[in-house]
């Protein structure tokens, strides 16, 4: 019997953490990537796909691209695991990834676009809209005791717990750090545009 799992985050809830050190070590057919199910390959037995950007690409300007793969996979019946976090929270963190991808404004020029994107209560209701199974778990509650989470995230796929290594992943930057990143991507931009890097260029110098 096959049984789909869709794991599809949101960002910023510990996903990299189940993704590393807890769904690759379980005894399924599991994948992070973003796949079509024929992509994937529905196996006998248990089936997990997990990837954040099920929820929407951040850098995406509309909602549509979520709506799109709700509305694909749901076709296929899967069970959802879903983290959420408070919204300012989740905002501040996901800016941290803006800042990654070369955003250079500050966090109040980018809390509209947030605000749009990743509305939790409202993701919280599309997804009760197009799946029936649903197991969501509070990351508050993954930060104080990250071990009761996953041993629940276990029992609703029906599975024993891996060895797993409790620690912190893809934390946060603090204040300096992201002052220092914004400005190395203003001066980066500035660059671009007054044609000094080429895309080729900068890709070379940032892969190098």
């Amino acid at each position: 019997m096959k049984q789909f799992y869709l794991h599809i985050g949101l960002p910023r809830t510990g996903t990299s953490f189940l993704q590393n050190e807890v769904f690759k070590k379980l005894p399924i057919h599991y994948k992070h990537d973003m796949l079509t199910v024929d992509e994937f390959g529905l196996r006998d037995g248990i089936n997990l796909l997990s990837h954040e950007d099920l929820c929407g690409k951040i850098y995406l300007p509309t909602k549509l691209d979520r709506l799109g793969f709700f509305s694909y996979y749901s076709k296929y019946k899967p069970k959802i695991i879903m983290g959420i976090r408070e919204q300012e929270s989740l905002h501040k963190s996901m800016y941290n990834i803006l800042l990654w991808l070369g955003y250079s404004k500050s966090f109040q020029d980018a809390k509209k676009h947030l605000e749009y994107k990743y509305n939790v209560d409202e993701i919280v209701n599309q997804v009760h809209t197009y799946f029936d199974d649903v197991f969501i778990y509070h990351f508050d509650d993954f930060k104080k005791n990250n071990e009761k989470v996953v041993s629940d995230i276990c029992d609703f796929l029906n599975v024993d717990i891996p060895n797993v290594n409790f620690h912190v992943v893809n934390k946060r930057w603090n204040k300096r750090q992201m002052w220092l990143c914004r400005n190395i991507n203003k001066v980066i931009s500035q660059k671009i545009r007054c044609g000094v890097y080429s895309t080729k260029r900068l890709l070379y110098c940032i892969n190098k």
